[in-house]
């Protein structure tokens, strides 16, 4: 069986595969096309990691947060707009999703008017920014529901 990692500084993909109990040498056999010596180097961050391989670690580890995070550490697109997906507890998501659903609802006439104006102000303008975060908050709670359903087993009726 391969050493235990002493390194303080360890990638997110290398927390997660040794989260998943797994060394280099079984993770490469999970993932065929990636050899030990790269799976190191990406975890160092010597190499850069394509997002399929990310994908492919994902499945392998059973970790499902890897794409968010590493969409949010290394993408553009993704530090621009994503935030990452965390594992929440199923009671956590769910006050976050009414939370924003609460202050979307509280949004809706004003939007709905808004949505019929041909010009809008500064104030309404700064209005439908924050309507705005509150849809990505929604949104992201929806993220959030979908990452604790691929982690979470669910149980049978008979259970």
């Amino acid at each position: 069986m391969g050493r235990k990692s002493l390194r303080s500084q360890k990638s997110i993909y290398q927390k997660s595969r040794e989260k998943a109990g797994l060394t280099r040498k079984q993770a490469s056999e999970k993932i065929v096309y990636l050899s030990e010596n790269q799976l190191e180097k990406m975890e160092r961050n010597k190499s850069a990691i394509d997002p399929r391989d990310v994908l492919a670690m994902e499945e392998a580890y059973g970790d499902y947060t890897l794409s968010s995070c590493h969409c949010a550490m290394h993408c553009a697109i993704g530090q621009k707009y994503d935030k990452a997906v965390e594992l929440y507890s199923l009671a956590q998501i769910i006050v976050h999703a009414e939370l924003a659903y609460t202050q979307l609802e509280g949004d809706r006439q004003r939007l709905l008017q808004l949505g019929a104006a041909k010009s809008i102000t500064a104030e309404e303008a700064e209005f439908l920014k924050e309507s705005s975060q509150r849809m990505k908050d929604l949104g992201q709670a929806g993220r959030e529901l979908e990452l604790w359903l691929k982690m979470k087993p669910i149980q049978s009726a008979e259970e």
